[in-house]
This record gives C-alpha cells, structure tokens and sequence, in this order.
C-alpha cells in the first residue's frame, strides 16, 4: 500500500469517524434527556441496565474479532489475498456459529431478567424491551461479523463509520418520532432497532462490490492464525467486566434510579471517550502496518505518538471534567425523582476515563504484538480486583465505591501493560512512558486548583460553550508549554517527519 493510500484512508477514517461520533454524541444526548422527561428515571436505569448487560453477550465473540483483526494486518499489510481469504474465512465461520447461539440465549435471557427484574414495569414489557434490543446484534453476528474486521484492517473504517452514522441518524429520528407519537416504551426501541437490521446487508454488500478477490467461502480456512483467539477473549472479557460490571453491580446491589445518574454522568465521559478516539485511532492500522514492515520507524514514531497521545487526552478530558457539574444542573432541570448533581462524581469519572484511555497506545503495542497469552494474566488480575474491590467498595460507600474500584484495577492493569510494552517490546525503559503521565497529571492537578473553583453555574448551554472558550485556550497553553519542556525532543522529531510527508509545505502555502 502506497504511503498516499495510506494517507487518504488516515484522512477519511478521522473525518467520518469524528463526524460519526459528533452525530451519535447528539443525538445520544437527545434521547436520554427525552426518556427522563417522558418515561422517568426509572425505565431510564431499566434501559441503561440491559444495554450494559447485553454487553456480556459480545463474549460469545471468544476472542475471535481480535485475534482476526490483528492476524489481518500483516496479508492484506503486504498483499496476500489467499492468505487474507483464508483468514476472512474462518472468522466467518465462527461468527456464523457465535449469531446462531447469540439468539438461543437472547431468548433465554429475556424471560430470566424479565421474571428477576425490581421494577414497576411488567413481566411481558421487559421482555420485549430485552428481544428488541438484542435481535439486532445476532443478525450483525449472522451477516456482517467477519466483513467488518476485513474493513477494519484494510484501514477502511471511514467505510463502516458512514455506514453507521446514516443508520444511526435514521435509527434515532425514528426513536424520537416514537416518543411524541406513543407512550408505549417497546414500540419506541422497537423504532430504534429497525434501521440496524439493515446495515449488515449494505456492508457485506460494498466488500463484495469493492474486492472481487474477496472470498469469505475458501476451502482451506485458516483457523491457525486466529488460535489466539482463547487468550484474546480473556482480554476481552476483562474489557467488558471494566465497561460493564459498575452497572451490573448496581443493579443488583442498589436501585434503577442510582443506575440513571450513573448512566447520566457515564453517558458524558463515554461519549467524550469515543470521539478522541474517533480521532487518534484513526490510523491504528497505518501504526500496525509499520509495526509489521519497519520496527524501527516504528520505534521512533511511537515516542512522539505516545507523548502526543496523552497530552491531548489530559486537554481533552480537563474541560469535559471543569464544565460537568454545570453540564449536569442544564441537562437534568425538571427531573425530580432523583439528585443529580454531586461534587465527588465528576472527578472519579474523569479519572477512570483518563486512565482507560490513557493505555491505548501501550496497549495496541501488545495487540501489533499478538502478545495476548503472554499478557492474559494480566487481564485476569484486572478482572478480579476490579469485581472485589467493586463490590466491596459499593457495600461501604455506594456508587462512589464501585467507581473506586474501577480506578483500582484501571491502576493495577496500566502499571503491567506499561512494564510489559516497554521492557519486552519496546526495548525501552518504563520511565518513557510513566515521565509523560507524571507530567500531564502534575498539570491536570495545578489547573483544577485554580481554575476549578471558578466555574459557575450557567443559565443555558449557549452561554456555557461561550465559557469553555477562556477556558479551552488556558487549558490546552498549560499543557502544551508542560509537555514541549519535559519532551522536547518527540516534538522536534514530529516536526521533521510532518515536513518529510509534506503537511507542512500543505499548511504553509
């Protein structure tokens, strides 16, 4: 793949990819707010809960979408058809298997969460709230699965990305027409989850009209490349438990309306969380390709690639943090079956999201690797403080103990990862990584001690996007003035290497 190619796809996948979430991050905000407002807290946190819970189902995956994403890069990185059919096939074959028992147990599901289920909603709507939101997934399973790793890996996720947005904009114009027509909840998810049903079809649809050579029917699957695929699903597992457990343990510890101001205060970091993502993985596959052709650029990439990396999640994530609680006082106005606003909150969720995201460059430097058995206790370990001290922490002190928990094992994982990239793959050592985040979070401290209380409570959200402006500009200066002092040097080489691929001469003339 030419290094212009290389550069299109870069440049389509951060535009549609941050279009995408800037039009999901909208309309995600929409429909939660009108839920509370229409339906109350309640059905806001029974929604919540199943969502989360469904989440658990993608570990019938066992690993195989990472383990096929990463075993992908390296023939289609150098052009081997064959050897990228043969792949593309037996990830087909299992997620043809995984859709089939996806939809056995979507059933089984939704009559044993229906029957346990706390709440003043009845047996027979809670099913079918459970079958509307889960029907959509096995027939991705079923259809899409393996195409959209194929994607993935060919850089081409601006493909999946417009996809998913025009069905989302047509799934939540549908959910919101539904809410003012009916005030019946099942037909307002049952709108949702129509147009989803139909965007498995228009991807299969484009791979097989855009790559001839594509044949997910090989008669030789390639199930070697994809072995991995059992220490990969304990790295996905400790994914989901992170994602996921805070809300399943609420679930079943407190109640649906302690789940709605967590859903309410995760809604905001989450959505923040996939939009710099949207951003700085958008050329994952160009860091892979290099990983698997040229270590040593590689290396000297990743320096000013880590470094840049955290910076821009410490700036990003310091102005969600100043301007949440008056965020939450503009959002939740006329909802009174429950306080929303808190002081402690804000802060435990920025730090969870910090360190969460914080750990995807180290962490894709262990996936390039497929250093997934050599890394599985690891996830394990996470795992298990992340439950214990959850659960623990939510008998002594409620929601502000299971967020505590997440930030303990969040500590324990990034601490391994970190030694593990640095020593092992990197050849580098761990104070590479640790300087940049002592730095950054010096930083994020010395902010919120000056600039935290003086943060107001705003009349409308007009005013408070005018506020965030002072604010952005003395944000991002601090950070950027810490980071060129202490790691000079990346930025000298990111410099020279924005002149060699001729952005520069671009932004100049």
């Amino acid at each position: 793949m030419s290094d212009v190619t290389k550069k299109k796809k870069f440049a389509l996948n951060m535009v549609t990819s941050f279009g995408s979430q800037v039009i999901t991050i909208c309309l995600g905000f929409i429909i939660p707010r009108l839920i509370l407002t229409n339906f109350g807290s309640e059905v806001n946190g029974v929604l919540t809960s199943i969502n989360q819970i469904f989440s658990y189902f993608y570990l019938l995956e066992a690993g195989v979408g990472i383990a096929s994403l990463q075993a992908m890069y390296q023939p289609l990185a150098k052009e081997e058809h064959d050897s990228a059919n043969r792949i593309l096939t037996a990830t087909n074959k299992y997620y043809h298997r995984t859709g089939m028992i996806y939809a056995g147990l979507l059933f089984v599901f939704a009559f044993v969460y229906a029957w346990y289920a706390k709440s003043s909603l009845s047996f027979w709507t809670i099913f079918f709230l459970v079958l509307t939101i889960g029907t959509p997934v096995a027939f991705s399973y079923l259809v899409q699965g393996a195409y959209r790793i194929f994607l993935e890996a060919d850089g081409k996720v601006y493909v999946v990305s417009t996809i998913t947005t025009v069905t989302q904009i047509t799934s939540n114009v549908m959910k919101i027409a539904a809410i003012f027509l009916t005030h019946n909840i099942i037909l307002v998810q049952a709108a949702f989850y129509l147009a989803p049903m139909i965007q498995p079809l228009v991807l299969v649809f484009y791979v097989k009209k855009k790559y001839k050579w594509c044949n997910a029917k090989h008669p030789d699957p390639d199930y070697k490349s994809i072995s991995q695929k059992s220490s990969a699903l304990v790295h996905q597992i400790s994914g989901v438990i992170f994602a996921n457990s805070d809300v399943l343990l609420l679930t079943f510890m407190t109640n649906y309306l302690v789940i709605s101001v967590y859903a309410t205060y995760n809604l905001i970091y989450d959505y923040a969380g996939r939009l710099l993502d949207s951003v700085c993985n958008s050329n994952v596959f160009g860091l892979a390709h290099m990983f698997h052709t040229d270590k040593t650029k590689f290396r000297r990439v990743f320096e000013y690639y880590e470094t840049a990396y955290i910076m821009i999640l410490f700036m990003y994530f310091t102005m969600i943090f100043l301007f949440t609680a008056p965020f939450i006082k503009l959002y939740t106005a006329g909802v009174t079956d429950v306080t929303y606003t808190d002081a402690l909150l804000p802060m435990l969720f920025v730090l969870i999201r910090l360190l969460s995201n914080g750990k995807v460059p180290i962490q894709n430097v262990i996936n390039f690797s497929e250093h997934f058995q050599q890394t599985k206790s690891h996830a394990i370990l996470e795992m298990t403080v992340n439950l214990a001290a959850s659960i623990v922490g939510i008998k002594l002190c409620g929601i502000y103990g299971c967020l505590l928990g997440t930030i303990a094992a969040l500590l324990v994982r990034n601490s391994l990862a970190i030694t593990y990239a640095n020593r092992r793959l990197l050849s580098r050592s761990v104070w590479s990584t640790l300087k940049k985040w002592i730095v950054n979070f010096a930083a994020f401290l010395l902010i919120y001690r000056f600039l935290g209380s003086r943060i107001m409570e705003y009349g409308s959200y007009l005013e408070l996007i005018l506020r965030c402006i002072p604010y952005g500009i003395a944000v991002v200066l601090i950070y950027l003035l810490v980071n060129v002092c202490t790691q000079l040097q990346d930025f000298k080489n990111l410099y020279q290497d924005l002149g060699d691929w001729g952005l520069l001469k671009k932004l100049h003339r």
